[in-house]
């Protein structure tokens, strides 16, 4: 698969996770660094007083292989790539699994 294709695939995956902020006082938006090929979803905005700014989601692309750093969605997005297309032994997660996190 080439990277192209993959990186596509990516941004696919990504743009269909959104969800609107049902609220409207947070954006759910994609960041996509393609020179470095970083993709992101986040949530800014305002709760109250308090200032929301969260990572959702966060890929990377390198050596081939799909990195993700950060996966905080309800379905889970190794999930996704691979019925996108995205063979399951490229994907690779890199944050610790909620029962392997030392408290």
């Amino acid at each position: 698969m080439v990277a192209c294709s993959t990186t596509t695939i990516i941004e696919t995956v990504l743009i269909a996770t959104l969800c609107p902020d049902t609220t409207g006082t947070c954006a759910v938006q994609t960041v996509f660094d393609r020179e470095q090929q970083h993709y992101m979803v986040v949530v800014a905005g305002w709760h109250g007083q308090h200032r929301i700014h969260r990572c959702l989601v966060h890929i990377a692309y390198h050596d081939e292989r799909v990195w993700i750093h950060c996966d905080h969605t309800i379905h889970g997005i190794p999930e996704r790539l691979i019925a996108a297309g995205i063979p399951a032994t490229r994907i690779l997660q890199v944050f610790p699994l909620a029962g392997l996190r030392m408290p």
